[in-house]
Formats: C-alpha cells, sequence, structure tokens
C-alpha cells in the first residue's frame, strides 16, 4: 500500500523508512501495526535461506530503530492493507419509484430495507411485482455462462459438419444442409450479441415487511434496483395471429382470456411450451404448472410467450441417430 510499489535499487545503509518514501510513501488504506520484512540471504554461495520479521509501519516511518531496520540486497517490504478498506466507497443505486432515488453510498452490512429506507421508501404508484434488480458479480458469471455456451455450440456445429462428410444423406437432406448450418450460425451470432443483464429475481413486498426476510439481501457495491409504475399491460408475442399489449383486467386474469384476444396460437406454434415471463422475470411453464395452464393467473407486466416450432432437417435425426448407434 504505497503510491509507487515496485523494485528499487539498494542503496548502503538504506533502511525500511527510506525504501517506503522512495516508493512513495504510504496511503491512506495502509496498515500501520504491522509490516513484513522478507529477507533472502545467499549462504556460503550454495543456497537461499529466507526469513519473515514483522515491524510496525508507523514507528518505522518515525525512525524507531527497532522497527526502521537496515535493509539488505533481494530484501521485500510488504505494506499491508487495512483490514475492511476495500468495502469502503460502495454505491448501490435507487431509482424508480421511491421518494429520492438516487446512487447511495451504503455501509458495511448494510442490506436491501437499509437503502430503502434512506431513500425514503415507495410512492403511491410504485409497482414491487416488476423490480428489477441487477448486481455486478451476478452480471460477470452470466457473461461466463454465455461463452461457454456459444463455444459448446460452435464445437457442435464443427462435430455436425465433419460427421455429414462422411456420411451418405438424401438429395433433401443435402439441400436443407445450408439451412441448418445457416441457422445454427444465426443463433452463436445472436448469443455473441446478447449482453447479460446481472438481474436478480426479488419479490419485493412493503418496505414495513421487507426487513430481515428472504429477499432483504446483503448489498454489494455496484447492486441497482429499479422501482417501475405499474403498467397495467399484459403483453403476448410468438407464434399467434397477432401479437397484442393488452389493458390488464383485474376481473380477466386467465392466459386464455389474453390468448384469445391474439387470434390464439397458430398452426406453427409449440402450444405445450407456451410460457410466461412474469414483471418480476420468474418463467412459468405448462411443465411447472399443477393446474390447467390456461387457467393460471396473470399480473400486470407479465408476457406470454408462444414459441415458434423448429424446423429439424431428415439429416439431423439421421446423423443423431448415426451417433446414438456408434456410442
Amino acid at each position: 500500500m504505497v503510491h509507487k510499489p515496485g523494485q528499487y535499487r539498494f542503496a548502503e545503509n538504506m533502511t525500511i523508512r527510506d525504501l517506503i518514501v522512495v516508493g512513495g510513501n504510504i496511503k491512506d488504506n495502509a496498515y500501520l501495526q504491522t509490516g513484513e520484512l522478507v529477507r533472502y540471504e545467499i549462504v556460503d554461495g550454495k543456497k537461499v535461506v529466507d526469513s519473515l520479521i514483522s515491524f510496525n509501519v508507523g514507528l518505522a516511518l518515525k525512525k524507531e530503530p527497532n522497527h526502521n531496520l537496515p535493509l539488505k540486497p533481494m530484501d521485500v517490504v510488504h505494506i499491508k492493507q487495512i483490514p475492511g478498506w476495500q468495502e469502503k466507497h460502495k454505491t448501490v443505486t435507487i431509482s424508480g419509484q421511491v421518494q429520492f432515488p438516487g446512487t447511495y453510498e451504503i455501509l458495511r452490512h448494510e442490506r436491501l430495507s437499509d437503502v430503502l429506507t434512506r431513500a425514503g421508501g415507495f410512492t403511491r404508484e410504485s409497482y414491487l411485482r416488476g423490480a428489477y434488480f441487477t448486481r455486478t458479480s451476478v452480471k460477470n458469471k452470466q457473461k461466463k455462462e454465455l461463452a461457454e455456451l456459444i463455444q459448446s455450440l460452435e464445437i457442435e456445429m464443427a462435430s455436425l459438419s465433419a460427421g455429414e462428410n462422411g456420411a451418405m444423406f438424401s438429395d433433401e437432406a443435402i439441400r436443407n444442409r445450408a439451412y441448418l448450418m445457416a441457422a445454427q450460425n444465426t443463433l452463436v451470432q445472436k448469443l455473441k450479441q446478447k449482453k447479460p443483464s446481472g438481474r436478480v429475481i426479488l419479490s419485493l413486498l412493503p418496505l414495513d415487511k421487507i426487513a430481515m426476510g428472504t429477499n432483504d439481501i446483503l448489498l454489494e457495491d455496484k447492486d441497482s434496483l429499479f422501482i417501475p409504475g405499474n403498467p397495467n399491460t399484459i403483453h403476448v408475442i410468438g407464434a399467434v395471429y397477432q401479437p397484442v399489449t393488452a389493458v390488464y383486467n383485474e376481473k380477466e386474469t386467465q392466459v386464455s382470456y389474453y390468448l384469445d384476444m391474439s387470434g390464439g396460437p397458430t398452426a406453427n406454434a409449440q402450444t405445450d411450451e407456451i410460457y410466461i415471463v412474469r414483471a418480476d422475470g420468474r418463467i412459468v411453464s405448462r411443465s411447472s404448472s399443477p393446474k390447467k395452464f390456461g387457467e393460471i393467473s396473470l399480473y400486470s407486466g407479465d408476457t406470454i410467450v408462444v414459441p415458434h416450432k423448429g424446423i429439424r432437417p431428415e439429416y439431423f435425426y439421421m446423423l443423431s441417430e448415426r451417433n446414438h448407434s456408434s456410442k
């Protein structure tokens, strides 16, 4: 914890204090109680003996002889950082429907409820189901996982291409080759353009009920929370006759009602894979629902997604079957 850490030329009668001064002196976050001097000495020209010597940094800077020790060539002086200093200057951004939106400097061990209280709590227009919380560490993890997925898809594409070169396929399968490879490549390119959001799904409650609950998480540096107003809409997208954004009707909350407004699924819809994206980011699929999917209740801001059927050319099935048989 000096301003110019590095290697410096040894000088006769040089002390720990001299080296610290040459290194630009200590930083504000330097730990003054204990420093370390690591000494490497060559013995009889045939071996190196190392040793560790502790000293008080503050006393060394005051030229106290018992701590401002004389140095030898190859010595290494380590000035530590004050414990917990890296947690200083952590900020969290609270925006949207709170009384005092802004960026807040947070203290150690502060939780979400603490900063929301400092932000004055939610406004009357706040829609807690739509809360959008992001975290930098989660974003970095998503970025790594996305890169691994892209690499896996590229390897799969290369494997399919190599496997096809040595296989015999029908004319139809050969004609479809370019289609599938182009589709796979398009998917990879879209994934490469995708930017991880770092979103963490939170189910927020009124401020007086959040404290120490499941979602009252310990905050990290650069966390961000956006509280929207109530959108009062439902979206229906995908393989439907007319994608729509409908006004949310509290008396008509079932999936089937809003699907009917879009004209329903088309012939190219994969109806067994329809799913709901909740306003808070959660996904509800047919397989995860214990009741009839069409009877599931929606909330303002939810989106119904009707996937298109995938097209898998004949040669893909042949290649998959051949690879499976060879295992």
